[in-house]
C-alpha cells in the first residue's frame, strides 16, 4: 500500500529456527519440514486476511451504493408528490 514501509521478505533459516526455544537440536530435514509448514501457514494466513479485507471493502462499497439508490429513490418519490400537488 502507498505510503507503508516495504518489510523485506526473507525466510527463516535453520540456524534461527535452531536459536528458538525447544528447537535446538531438530534434524537438518526436521528444520526444513518446520520452515516449510511455517511458510505455508503464513501464506494461508494472508490469503485469508487478504480475502476478509476485499469482502469488507466489497461489502461496505455494496453499502454505500444501496444508500445512495435510496436517497434517490427517496428524492425521486419526493419530486413526484410535489407534482401531483
Amino acid at each position: 500500500m502507498a505510503g507503508e514501509k516495504e518489510t523485506e521478505r526473507r525466510r527463516l533459516t535453520i540456524a534461527e529456527l535452531r536459536k528458538m526455544k525447544n528447537y535446538e537440536n531438530v534434524s537438518e530435514e526436521q528444520a526444513q519440514e518446520i520452515i516449510f509448514a511455517v511458510r505455508n501457514l503464513a501464506v494461508m494466513f494472508y490469503e485469508h486476511l487478504n480475502k476478509k479485507q476485499k469482502e469488507k471493502e466489497l461489502a461496505k462499497e455494496d453499502k454505500q451504493e444501496d444508500a445512495g439508490i435510496k436517497e434517490e429513490k427517496s428524492k425521486t418519490k419526493q419530486a413526484t408528490t410535489k407534482r401531483k400537488k
